[in-house]
């Protein structure tokens, strides 16, 4: 039986096209053997005359597909190597889609305010110079201890711009309930994030994570809470890193 030419250019096109479907499980990366590549960039803040800085990471190869969009995990306190090793990992073996992470430095002593700089300059500086899938589900935010409730801020205050929040060994400061309340209140149908809660058994931080626990019980705002053994140390958070990262990344 002859087959005509054009079947084997239909089956190429076919395979070009799936492999560049951006946010899939099949995303480009898996066919590359690179580590993804890091930046550092800096985005104006004009309120304060100041610049906030911050490193974004490109999976691998988000240059080599030019026509691929990425969803974006925003870290709102630094972290180091492990957070991209782990990220290539999880890419390579096809556990996560291909992602773009921004972690952002914010120091504890500027942590009341960072919220509102992230949802009114980053994430439109972010959506704007990178290839991003800019949609509040394809848009995930986490951090730790004084991140954690800077995550959860941004997360929760209008007009409701990402899609996941992880809170890990952190919470909210007791006085916050009104405001938390009063954005809830005003949240549309289907604007609510998901919500994950990670914190340390020996944790003396925990009784924040409580404070925002027990406010989300009062509302009846469904949320995942999960604990293991652990204090408030690097040791936990890296033992559990890439749980946090896949659950970050789950878009369905």
């Amino acid at each position: 039986m002859k087959h005509s030419p054009m079947i084997p250019l239909i089956i190429a096109i076919l395979l070009l096209v799936g492999c560049a479907r951006p946010g899939s499980m099949s995303t480009p990366a898996q066919a590359c053997h690179q580590p993804g590549t890091t930046n550092t960039d800096r985005v104006p803040v004009p309120e304060n005359q100041e610049k906030l800085a911050f490193t974004v990471y490109l999976p691998p190869c988000y240059a080599e597909y030019a026509d691929s969009a990425f969803p974006v995990l925003y870290w709102t306190n630094g972290y180091g190597q492990t957070l991209f090793d782990t990220a290539d990992r999880l890419i390579s073996l096809g556990d996560t889609p291909a992602f773009i992470i921004v972690v952002l430095e914010i120091s504890p002593t500027k942590g009341f305010g960072a919220d509102a700089q992230i949802v009114d300059h980053v994430v439109p500086y972010i959506d704007s110079h990178y290839r991003t899938q800019a949609d509040r589900l394809h848009r995930s935010i986490t951090g730790i201890s004084h991140g954690a409730a800077i995550a959860v801020r941004a997360a929760f205050r209008p007009p409701g711009i990402f899609g996941r929040v992880a809170v890990l060994s952190g919470g909210i400061a007791d006085g916050e309930q009104d405001k938390f309340t009063n954005w809830i209140s005003a949240m549309l149908p289907g604007q609510r994030p998901a919500v994950l809660i990670d914190v340390g058994d020996q944790d003396g931080i925990i009784l924040l994570t409580h404070y925002l626990t027990n406010l989300l019980d009062s509302l009846d705002f469904p949320y995942t809470f999960t604990h293991a053994p652990g204090n408030h140390a690097s040791a936990y958070w890296e033992s559990h890193l890439a749980e946090y990262l896949k659950w970050l990344m789950q878009f369905h």
